[in-house]
């Protein structure tokens, strides 16, 4: 059985907090038993808060694997309105800053740049972003090597249109 980072996180506030509701009712009586609940909650709180620390130390790790270049991949990407030759050169740059930014417009995509944000909740990674200019999000799954973008992420894009960029 698998956990989620939520899951975990929860199973670790709930005896925090019914530790410290348990100290509370000893409130002027049995000292002893109400620091007892108190010292609890208070270790329950510390491990919840440090796994809240390794788990953002390893999103951290795990997106910056994502920096770098990508080119287009023209025998995997199709696009039903374009002949894609014209497009060989199209790279796109994914920064540090939680950016990206291909090399020049095209109909492909709606815009040039666009924001990223890497989430993982301990069973599903996934890349969250954004095209500039626009507020529809959309989701890469595969953004460690190559970032593929489906049908909805492009500009009249139909059912079967794929982008694919592996990294260079």
């Amino acid at each position: 059985m698998s956990f989620t980072y939520g899951s975990v996180i929860f199973f670790l506030l709930v005896p925090t907090i019914g530790a410290f509701l348990l100290g509370l009712l000893f409130r002027g009586k049995l000292k002893v038993i109400r620091y007892l609940f108190w010292f609890v909650s208070i270790a329950f709180l510390g491990l919840t808060i440090s796994t809240a620390v390794k788990h953002s130390r390893h999103n951290n790790q795990e997106a910056k694997g994502m920096l770098g270049q990508y080119k287009m991949d023209l025998q995997k990407s199709k696009y039903h309105s374009y002949s894609l030759n014209k497009f060989a050169d199209l790279t796109l740059t994914v920064k540090d800053n939680n950016t990206f930014l291909f090399n020049r417009a095209t109909p492909l995509f709606p815009s040039t740049s666009g924001k990223w944000d890497f989430e993982d909740d301990g069973d599903l990674a996934f890349t969250e972003c954004t095209f500039d200019d626009t507020d529809k999000k959309f989701q890469i799954f595969d953004g460690f090597g190559t970032w593929t973008f489906q049908s909805y992420c492009l500009t009249d894009g139909e059912n079967g249109d794929i982008i694919v960029l592996p990294r260079q």
